[in-house]
């Protein structure tokens, strides 16, 4: 991350994908270990994608639990940020889960 100090960061999802083209697949445990390292005020949150579902989504979830980074599927949480509060959710995949 760079000097930009944000309060939170949101994780869109597609961690990982399969044949790019000039470029290799990186183990999700890398990628979590990665996005774990970052400081911020009010958290990291994540959901998963399609791709990640259809690589392994368990594995992707835990390893991005393991370090930290909840990862929202059909939940909410109330996120604190000095004065301000907000509900911030995380529905699963449309392509790949049930919605609720």
């Amino acid at each position: 991350m760079s000097q930009s100090k944000p309060d939170v960061i949101l994780l869109g999802g597609d961690y990982v994908i399969h044949s790019v083209v000039g470029g290799s697949m990186v183990e999700p445990e890398s990628i979590a270990k990665a996005l774990g390292k970052q400081e911020v005020k009010s958290g990291v949150y994540s959901v998963l994608g399609n791709h990640d579902r259809w690589f392994d989504g368990e594995r992707i979830k835990r390893a991005l639990e393991d370090v930290g980074i909840p990862v929202l599927e059909d939940e909410a949480v109330e996120v604190e940020h000095h004065e301000c509060r907000f509900w911030l959710v995380g529905i699963s995949d449309y392509w790949e889960r049930a919605h609720d």
